[in-house]
């Protein structure tokens, strides 16, 4: 015991343990003082609490985000917080013939200062200039583009500002002009061959510049099947389609009911892909029409079979 003792208080064992995690020190573990003088120090960093700009009463309505689908407008309008003696209301209002004219008014809710505007029966077949109003002289306004149908493209803008955890592509390296590889991305759809093009600009850059330029490898193209670009392990029947082009085909697992996927494709055939060998539904929609074909076998990669499908 003795021995076990001296042992115990060498130097060599004495070093040991401090510069364990389970030492501790007037009774309190170091890892944690360690961690409360960490906490301390990023509590002194910490930025000061986010401060709303009292801005002038006829510049309350910040900024207004819209959708329109299946001809139904929904419209936010965000605004500043408003003083106790101001009106809680705002008015939605769209230009006809060189005239304003109010089609909604909704109140502002004051957890969020955000007021959401509906409107059914919304004429989508053209471009509306709108403004948002308020009674203290706030105005904000825009253009509600029209239904892009007889485009061949759409092209989406992202700008994301997600601090959290997530996956994605890698898209650039920190250079001197760009230390941080800050920027955005635009998504062109292309209707008709069915491509999609991703875009990826730094920060700052006018995109229609002549000398203007996305990061090294980008645009990156991919097809629309690459979306889901799972690897096969069977193949249903090549589906010919009489009567109808570009519809869309869901493919559902008998064994489980389970959605596999849903796809318009391109054409007036398709071979689709399946991930295991079964029974399967196929559904096939081409406007108001609809097929359901029950009960069709999956193959094997190196034999074809061919269906037709009446719509």
């Amino acid at each position: 015991m003795k021995r076990l003792i001296e042992s115990l208080l060498s130097r060599r064992t004495i070093l040991g343990l401090l510069s364990g995690m389970a030492t501790f020190v007037a009774g309190i573990p170091l890892w944690l003082a360690g961690g409360q003088k960490a906490q301390q120090k990023a509590a002194q960093k910490k930025r000061e609490p986010l401060v709303i700009p009292d801005v002038p009463r006829d510049q309350v309505i910040c900024f207004c985000l819209y959708t329109v689908h299946h001809r139904t407008l929904k419209l936010s309008a965000q605004l500043y917080p408003l003083k106790a003696t101001e009106e809680r209301r705002a008015h939605l209002e769209t230009e006809r013939d060189g005239a304003w004219q109010r089609v909604a008014s909704q109140d502002v809710n004051p957890e969020g200062w955000l007021a959401t505007f509906r409107v059914e029966n919304w004429d989508d077949s053209r471009a509306w200039n709108y403004r948002v109003t308020h009674a203290g002289g706030s105005a904000y306004g825009g253009v509600i583009r029209k239904n892009p149908v007889d485009k061949d493209e759409i092209v989406v803008g992202n700008l994301s500002c997600n601090g959290n955890k997530l996956t994605m592509h890698a898209y650039a390296n920190p250079s001197d002009t760009h230390p941080l590889a800050t920027g955005y991305g635009l998504v062109r759809f292309n209707k008709r061959t069915r491509e999609i093009t991703i875009e990826c600009w730094p920060r700052g850059v006018d995109v229609t510049g002549p000398n203007a330029k996305q990061f090294p490898g980008w645009p990156v193209t991919i097809r629309q099947e690459d979306n889901y670009s799972r690897k096969p392990l069977a193949y249903l029947p090549t589906l010919d389609f009489a009567g109808a082009s570009n519809p869309v085909v869901q493919v559902i697992d008998e064994s489980d009911g389970e959605v596999v996927y849903t796809l318009r494709v391109l054409g007036t055939e398709f071979r689709p892909k399946v991930f295991r060998s079964g029974s399967y539904t196929i559904k096939v929609l081409a406007g108001p029409r609809q097929k359901t074909i029950r009960g069709i076998a999956s193959l094997p990669s190196e034999k074809t079979e061919r269906l037709k499908v009446e719509i």
